[in-house]
């Protein structure tokens, strides 16, 4: 045998396109998926009709429906191990993983920068902006302009006057004043120099500003111009990240990124989108991203693009009305999501519920991928298994043995039976989570209920379940817990205890307890004891009990009392 004890392995909770049904049911699904896809993209002769090319005109939108756990994720695996040997790349988009951010804006984000790290998406492209402008760049520069919020801010100039209108202003008024001046002096006996000197000065000025001027400009073009402009109207342009792509720049990225793949002579062709976990989101969210995937993927515009979208039709209603699908109201919602689902897709595929003989192949498959071939417990374990999970998917059988693993890597010891550890787990939900007490449930009849044949020894197994429920080694402290903890509550209460008299424990730890009976407790304990009666006991049993009257008679006499009152409490 397998030393398990040392080498158990987690299995990936991943999709890994294996198909691991007897019937391989999920394996001609996803040919049949391949085989579709190819036949939509199949170049038609040239000679081909018009009216012939119809598959070409075909939405490329593709619906997966299937319960939840069926293996949906696993199909699209497997349609993403073949159809890469056709030249088609697979990009999967976690809806559920994106809920936070804008859809639009993610899938963009998400989608190219993956095709340019693997390199799908290289060299420079043109593509048409939002204000109508074609705009070629490298892909990553592209992408940072598109997810941009741009901003546009108009700049009007000021109309400024030259240097030649300020100085021919000043020349003017200079000349006036001098001209004033030397009407004053007219009427005095000034020498005539003075005159003529007035009047050169604002000649001399205009030579000395125009000497200026030339030296500056080195020309005397403008200047004459009397008002200047430093510039036309600017538009200056400013981008900050806070916005979802328009519908026109979406269509317009994803025709650009289509068209790329056509023209490439690299390995990838043509791409899959794949919409996963869109079932998990809250309704508005639901219908958001739906209404996304109808308005630029339904339509067909893009020939090398491709989308398929898995999904739980009944998480779907749930998911959008909230509904459980009983009421008359509920029915007509659930009408309308198939309408909508049916204008959606113009295929769906149905990923089948496998058949049981399946699960036991897989639940074997993925056991002897854990622990290893040849384990004694394994055909014990599977029928446990079988048994308590009335419907039993691939998730569900992979979440129990990466649990059992865990279980087993926590208790290696070799006296711990791997088929009660698979039992414990599989009673999680009874013990923990039942809205009874664990210690009620641990002495229960009902924790061996549709797997009683299956441990015929079910004093050891639920000795052993207690210690896996109170992280004990000590068996006997284990196997005295639950009922202590028990006993306890009913003396308390006063409650009866003779179910538990068959319990191999049942005296000794009823003993310690009655021994704990102080004057506050006295009353509900004789209350407790009085269920005994009705019990056939061995006559050693009946003398222990007797022992416990006469120790619970004595401490009833030794209680004080101020006055006289029946006591109804002796005379059970």
């Amino acid at each position: 045998m397998q030393d398990i004890e040392k080498h158990p392995h987690f299995i990936p909770d991943k999709p890994t396109g294996e198909d691991c049904f007897e019937g391989h049911s999920q394996e001609k699904l996803a040919h049949e998926v391949c085989n579709y896809v190819k036949l939509l993209d199949e170049k038609p002769d040239i000679n081909t009709k018009p009216d012939e090319k119809t598959y070409s005109n075909m939405p490329r939108i593709i619906g997966l429906e299937g319960g939840w756990g069926t293996g949906k994720s696993n199909v699209v695996s497997m349609i993403s191990q073949e159809l890469d040997k056709e030249g088609y790349y697979t990009f999967t988009y976690d809806a559920w993983g994106h809920q936070e951010d804008l859809q639009r804006r993610s899938i963009l984000e998400v989608l190219t920068g993956e095709l340019i790290q693997e390199k799908i998406l290289n060299g420079k492209v043109k593509i048409r902006m939002r204000n109508g402008k074609i705009h070629e760049a490298s892909w990553k520069d592209q992408l940072s302009l598109l997810l941009s919020n741009k901003t546009t801010t108009i700049r009007k100039s000021t109309p400024l006057l030259t240097w030649a209108a300020l100085g021919g202003i000043v020349i003017a008024l200079l000349f006036a004043v001098l001209s004033h001046v030397t009407e004053v002096w007219g009427s005095q006996e000034v020498h005539p120099i003075w005159f003529w000197t007035l009047d050169l000065i604002p000649v001399l000025l205009a030579v000395v500003l125009a000497i200026w001027y030339w030296f500056r400009h080195k020309s005397f073009k403008g200047a004459l111009q009397m008002v200047a402009y430093n510039n036309n109207d600017t538009i200056d342009e400013e981008y900050t990240s806070s916005e979802e792509p328009s519908v026109a720049e979406y269509k317009n990225w994803m025709r650009a990124v289509s068209d790329h793949l056509g023209n490439s002579k690299q390995k990838y062709k043509r791409l899959i989108i794949v919409f996963d976990n869109m079932d998990r989101l809250p309704s508005e969210k639901v219908m958001q991203l739906w209404s996304s995937i109808y308005t630029f993927f339904a339509g067909g515009e893009f020939e090398h693009v491709w989308t398929i979208i898995p999904y739980d039709y009944e998480h779907l209603c749930r998911a959008i009305y909230g509904e459980d699908g009983t009421s008359k109201q509920d029915k007509k919602d659930a009408e309308r999501i198939k309408l909508f689902i049916s204008k959606t897709f113009p295929i769906t595929y149905h990923v089948p519920q496998p058949v049981i003989t399946d699960y036991r192949k897989l639940f074997n498959t993925y056991f002897d991928k854990a622990f290893g071939p040849n384990i004694h417990d394994k055909e014990h374990i599977c029928q446990v298994f079988m048994h308590l999970q009335d419907d039993p998917n691939p998730r569900n059988v992979i979440k129990f043995v990466n649990e059992l693993v865990a279980m087993r890597l926590q208790w290696c010891d070799k006296k711990y039976r791997l088929q009660n550890q698979a039992l414990y787990i599989l009673k999680k939900d009874f013990l923990f989570y039942s809205g009874e007490r664990l210690e009620t449930q641990l002495l229960s009849e009902n924790l061996f209920e549709k797997v009683a044949p299956f441990y015929p020894e079910q004093d050891k197994v639920r000795v052993e379940l207690c210690q896996y429920a109170y992280v004990l080694e000590d068996e006997k402290l284990a196997s005295e817990t639950p009922i202590r903890n028990e006993l306890k509550k009913r003396l308390k209460l006063g409650e009866p205890v003779a179910e538990y008299v068959e319990q191999d424990n049942f005296l000794s730890v009823f003993e310690k307890e009655l021994a704990d009976t102080d004057s506050s407790t006295l009353d509900s304990t004789v209350r407790s004891l009085a269920s005994l009666d009705s019990v056939e006991l061995t006559p050693e049993v009946k003398s222990r009990i007797q022992a416990k009257w006469d120790f619970l008679a004595n401490l009833k006499s030794r209680s004080q009392f101020n006055s006289h009152t029946y006591d109804e409490t002796m005379t059970i």
